[in-house]
């Protein structure tokens, strides 16, 4: 590309700071505009080239910029990104650092320990001028030692490489910062990573330099052709987009395959939305039953591996004795025998949505198209249009027959769309007019991303001026302006947020009285977690525990699994029902507040649990443990041992009362004086949603990057 036209940044950059010469090819530094190739330094002479003659790589002609999907390339998801170089400095101090860190991962090292360490100290001094960039990369090795398996990652044992699933396929050149590293040094000590060669390996060990990122909003090539299927798909502010670029002609061509024989039939049962898991999955089953029955196939889109494999392990699935499946894990020789093998009669395949773009699963046969040809069921709804289009474009290819629908569950509309419970129901009748509500509840979240995207250009463009500016010293040999340009990329940049990793459990009373809180965080749980992900960058996981009375039996307790994961949470919170509230002998007007508490010590000694938020509007028992409750229930704890308790582990619990009876507002300032935490009114009576989401926001930003972090979110405009 047109920057590494120029140079090698990475190279050029382990130069610099390795104090080497900085050798260039073509003898004169150039302009930024100007060709210049370069060579990775070595002990020979330098070679010269021209780079305006013919050679391997001429830059004599125009610069033309194809595009495959437009409407990808200018999306949320790529444009206003940055293509970012990463040098690798290898050192045996930096890695002896590396291993002391993973070591150390039990106790969570923070960097004011580790910069007391030898190994640290050899670092510095061998990198003396450097420290600015020792520190803040140290920082971030302390940050993913104990990630360093998220997100889950294979291994090659043959060719002794890690990687990550991505779509379709597994990327062994994908890395996650140090959370790569500290991967190799674990299946290196497990024997698994013997053939790992050592080139690989000490780029695996090594101190990642942070040395340009370029913004793919700023390419400026002499022309640019790009194809799609979606191109009608495009809203205005994409077009706009597209028009900055100097794009303004556009070309519709036409099938050469005549009338389309595709069918989507809003109005005959096109969309079924159901409110339960278990009759969702078997609708799925029910019209795949239906098709395979007259001779036709079926292929069936999920959104994500999870929920693909959730319907997999259901006894639906099981029906299916010959079912195909197309996950992000499957092997490329067994994804080419199941795509080709999809388009035949009787044939069932699920698959993730990666596959419903750009895979060609063409009917050649006979028995399928007098049968009717494939039916597509997408099993979400797309928060792209796009998308959807591609998923549709997998039947009736090539002027053959197939049809489409989607089936759908409503806790989905409500994670990606805000879709309220029931909000769907009075247009079940009217397919038309349900996928119109539809489509304009995906076009709003469509928009609010589009916004989000003229920042994150904004600020790629900072960057990408910035990282030039580095580059064209580094061309010039100017050693100090380089020096100088690499620290504000760090300064600005590489800011690096004193982060902490929260695990925060969320404690709400689940009685008859808190249906109203409940239904709020069934609607606004997304939300919830995407402002945390936003401003604490990802640093949480987040479990939610609905809690009752000791008259609820197997009940008075109800936990989620630890994610931050939106749908899981909305899942779980889908199936709580308010009810309750009483110890087996009539309404008390007290909830077992404790046994919530107890479940927060419980969980912690699993893995430590960094804060708790307790939401409710009854106080807890006021018996002390051993003592006897009315109906004849010895207590086997109380409130006091169990804050005691979570203060002794440095949990702090942060109490929010829904009433301001005075008792509740006693015990529950108790709870959060003993442990550390805050006691505050939560009134919901007026603009509940946003007082829940910041009340939850705040708790859990507070234990990731403490004030700073809750400043940060206050200042932000949400919408």
């Amino acid at each position: 590309d047109s920057v590494a036209a120029k140079g090698d940044i990475r190279q050029l950059t382990l130069d610099l700071v390795n104090g080497n010469p900085m050798m260039l090819l073509g003898g004169e530094p150039e302009s930024p505009s100007s060709s210049v190739g370069i060579v990775p330094f070595t002990s020979k002479e330098p070679t010269y080239v021209d780079a305006s003659t013919d050679g391997p790589n001429p830059r004599n002609g125009q610069e033309i910029l194809l595009v495959d999907e437009v409407d990808v390339f200018f999306g949320p998801g790529f444009y206003g990104m940055t293509h970012n170089q990463v040098a690798q400095l290898y050192s045996p101090c930096i890695e002896a650092l590396l291993r002391k860190i993973w070591m150390s991962r039990e106790e969570s090292p923070t960097f004011t320990q580790v910069e007391a360490w030898e190994e640290y100290e050899a670092v510095v001094e061998k990198f003396a001028d450097w420290t600015f960039l020792v520190e803040k990369e140290v920082r971030e090795m302390c940050a993913d030692v104990d990630k360093f398996n998220v997100p889950a990652y294979e291994v090659d044992s043959l060719n002794g490489r890690i990687g990550y699933s991505t779509k379709d396929a597994v990327d062994w050149e994908l890395t996650y910062g140090y959370r790569t590293t500290f991967a190799y040094i674990h299946e290196m000590e497990k024997g698994v990573l013997k053939r790992t060669k050592p080139a690989d390996l000490q780029s695996a060990l090594s101190l990642r330099i942070s040395c340009g990122q370029f913004s793919y909003a700023r390419i400026s090539p002499d022309r640019i052709l790009g194809v799609s299927g979606t191109l009608s798909a495009l809203d205005e502010t994409e077009k706009a987009i597209v028009r900055e670029f100097g794009v303004d002609t556009y070309s519709f061509m036409p099938s050469v395959y005549k009338k389309s024989k595709f069918s989507f039939h809003l109005d005959d049962g096109g969309i079924i939305i159901e409110k339960h898991k278990t009759d969702y999955f078997k609708t799925i089953a029910d019209k795949i039953q239906s098709v395979i029955a007259k001779g036709g196939s079926a292929l069936v889109f999920f959104e994500t591996d999870g929920q693909l494999m959730e319907f997999k392990r259901s006894s639906f699935w099981r029906s299916f004795r010959h079912g195909n499946v197309l996950a992000s894990t499957a092997n490329k020789e067994n994804r080419s025998f199941i795509i080709k093998k999809a388009a035949t009669s009787k044939q069932v395949t699920i698959a993730t949505a990666a596959f419903g773009r750009g895979t060609d699963f063409f009917c050649k046969d006979e028995k399928l198209e007098n049968a009717g040809g494939m039916l597509v069921i997408q099993a979400f709804f797309s928060a792209e249009k796009s998308e959807e289009i591609q998923i549709q474009g997998r039947t009736a290819r090539q002027g053959k027959k197939g049809s489409f629908m989607m089936v759908l569950l409503e806790s989905d509309l409500t994670t990606s769309f805000g879709v309220l419970a029931g909000e769907c129901d009075d247009k079940s009748g009217d397919g038309k007019a349900l996928y119109e509500f539809l489509d304009e509840r995906r076009e709003k979240v469509h928009t609010r991303k589009l916004s989000e995207v003229d920042k994150k250009v904004k600020e790629a463009s900072e960057r990408d001026e910035e990282s030039h500016k580095y580059l064209d010293a580094l061309l010039a040999n100017d050693k100090d302006t380089a020096k100088a340009c690499l620290e504000t990329i760090y300064k600005k940049f590489k800011k690096g947020k004193e982060l902490t990793f929260c695990r925060m459990v969320c404690l709400s009373d689940a009685t008859g009285s808190m249906e109203k809180m409940w239904e709020t965080t069934r609607t606004y749980i997304t939300e919830m977690l995407r402002r945390i992900d936003d401003v604490g960058e990802g640093q949480f996981e987040m479990m939610w525990i609905a809690y009752r009375d000791y008259g609820d039996g197997e009940k008075v307790i109800e936990k989620s699994s630890w994610t931050k994961d939106p749908k899981v949470l909305v899942d779980f919170v889908s199936k709580i029902t308010c009810h309750g509230g009483y110890s087996g002998f009539g309404r008390d007007h007290r909830e077992a507040v404790e046994w919530a508490l107890r479940a927060v010590n419980e969980e912690h000694k699993t893995k430590p649990v960094t804060r708790a938020l307790l939401i409710g509007d009854c106080p807890p028992h006021w018996e002390s443990r051993g003592q006897m409750l009315p109906g004849r229930r010895v207590m086997k704890t109380d409130y006091i041992t169990e804050s005691n308790e979570l203060k002794r582990k440095k949990v702090p619990v942060f109490t929010f009362r829904l009433e301001k009876e005075s008792e509740v507002t006693k015990t529950f300032g108790k709870i959060s004086s003993i442990t550390g935490g805050e006691s505050i009114y939560l009134d919901l009576t007026e603009d509940a949603a946003e007082k829940l989401i910041d009340g939850v926001c705040l708790t859990a930003l507070g234990g990731i990057g403490g004030n700073a972090l809750r400043a940060e979110y206050k200042a932000r405009k949400w919408e």
